[in-house]
């Protein structure tokens, strides 16, 4: 009888592990299902369907290190109004994008992101990894609150210039230095396209006038911007107030009343495919993104690269259910190539083809390709992206030079406790959006501009420098 029972047992073990296995051996749902799952947020349009891509991750990260990842995509336009729901709300989220569309500084004074020196400590080699001042770059009160996602650290403007309208004219995008250089080209998109095309597209922030180069000479810290006095002293003036810029509204109110610009430019949301020449943020290879949109132009660089801010970082959400578990994954992500592609790219063969050892194209494109991102920056490490077809095989090569040989700012690391100024800054911000129509030339400076630094006083912009000179006074002192 004993026997007997025993093989019954027996038997029962062997059945009873069969069914698991079964249930969950070829496909590793056992797996997936034991392991906490990192949340994270995204600024970007969401892929029509990651399901499969995310499943494959799963599999690599539950491997590797015991941790699956949700990703929850935001549109960037929307992001920073959310984000501010989500952390008043305290909805629980681990790791999020913060810089671009979300400022660091808010997240961080505000309390929605918290320290993860903690954290670091036990990843020698993700710290060693990104330079000094990058980390500098996301302090706060003196402690880490993200990790800087290495990419394109300086902040420098170039003139985006159509390569068919060079063609056409006959000019040479490298002969154009400074904004006066400009006005022949200009003048014949004008005349030649009439209304069909227009010659120059005004940046809608106001800032056209750091992409000519005008107030190089200062440091800048956000809208205020510095110069040492006699006594070496940091001073700052609010930048509509800076004298050099009243000359570019000047230019620009020219270039409104020759034609070059729109005369709807307050209200238009026209694309930058529509001009001959537009502004954005210079990187190495962009000409290649570009074209990859359908947009024929040649970039140049027009203004000094300066280390500000850090513009992509990950950060660690304040009611972040696995802290641990998320630092875990960044860093896999940080130094596992195979995998950042599978996250950024797809899969290969479905999503996109290599097309050399570290190149690649897409397969089809935004509309047909299920798993179109075009985002790998706000993951972490892009130098660890395969590099797009067309792209120069020495991107990240130029990449890093174009980093290692920027200025950085002397206000490197800064971080602005907004709150003594809080009610001014949303006053400024009214009266800046109010007057558009002088920083993108519509209005003439001599019946606006004076208005418009009149109400710029009244809103509080003495006090808002005088609170920046403040802080960064004590901030350079405790540095």
């Amino acid at each position: 009888m004993k026997s007997k029972l025993l093989v019954k047992v027996v038997s029962l073990l062997v059945i009873a592990s069969v069914l698991l296995c079964s249930a969950g051996c070829g496909d590793k749902t056992v797996v997936l299902n034991s392991v906490p799952t990192v949340k994270w947020i995204i600024p970007c349009a969401p892929p029509k369907d990651p399901a499969r891509v995310m499943e494959k991750v799963n599999e690599v990260l539950a491997d590797k290190i015991g941790v699956k990842l949700e990703v929850e995509y935001i549109d960037p336009g929307a992001y920073k109004e959310k984000m501010n729901t989500y952390m008043a709300a305290s909805k629980s989220y681990d790791l999020a994008f913060v810089g671009a569309y979300m400022p660091f500084s808010t997240a961080a004074s505000k309390g929605g992101i918290v320290s993860i020196d903690k954290y670091l400590n036990d990843y020698p080699e993700l710290k060693e990894s990104i330079p000094d001042y990058a980390w500098d770059m996301v302090k706060y009160e003196g402690k880490t609150y993200g990790i800087p996602n290495l990419q394109v650290l300086p902040v420098a403007q170039a003139a985006c210039i159509s390569n068919e309208m060079l063609n056409k004219y006959g000019f040479s995008a490298d002969s154009f230095k400074k904004i006066d250089d400009l006005e022949p080209f200009l003048k014949m998109v004008k005349e030649g396209s009439g209304n069909n095309y227009y010659a120059f597209a005004p940046t809608k922030t106001g800032s056209t006038l750091e992409a000519f180069g005008y107030c190089d000479e200062y440091a800048k810290v956000d809208n205020v911007y510095f110069k040492k006095d006699s006594s070496g002293k940091w001073v700052g003036t609010y930048k509509f107030e800076v004298p050099e810029y009243r000359k570019q509204v000047e230019k620009l109110n020219e270039f409104y009343k020759k034609g070059y610009i729109r005369k709807d430019v307050v209200s238009a949301d026209g694309t930058s495919g529509d001009y001959a020449v537009y502004f954005a943020v210079y990187k190495p290879g962009m000409e290649t993104f570009y074209k990859s949109q359908n947009k024929d132009v040649s970039c140049i660089l027009i203004q000094k690269p300066v280390i500000e801010k850090c513009q992509a970082i990950t950060a660690l959400g304040k009611d972040s259910k696995y802290p641990v578990e998320a630092i875990k994954l960044y860093n896999e992500l940080n130094k596992n190539k195979e995998l950042f592609n599978l996250l950024t790219l797809g899969i290969e063969g479905e999503n996109y083809e290599k097309t050399g050892e570290n190149k690649f194209k897409y397969i089809g494109d935004q509309n047909t390709n299920s798993y179109w991102i075009n985002g790998a920056w706000r993951f972490g490490n892009q130098f660890n992206a395969y590099i797009a077809e067309g792209d120069p095989d020495d991107v990240w090569e130029e990449t890093q030079k174009y980093n290692d040989e920027a200025e950085v700012s002397p206000f490197v690391g800064f971080v602005l406790d907004p709150t003594p100024i809080r009610t001014e800054l949303s006053q400024i911000e009214s009266v800046i959006n109010k007057y558009s129509i002088v920083y993108l030339g519509a209005g003439d400076p001599g019946e606006y501009y004076n208005d418009f630094l009149s109400e710029l006083k009244k809103s509080g912009t003495d006090k808002v420098v005088a609170e920046y000179e403040k802080q960064i006074s004590e901030f350079l002192s405790n540095r």
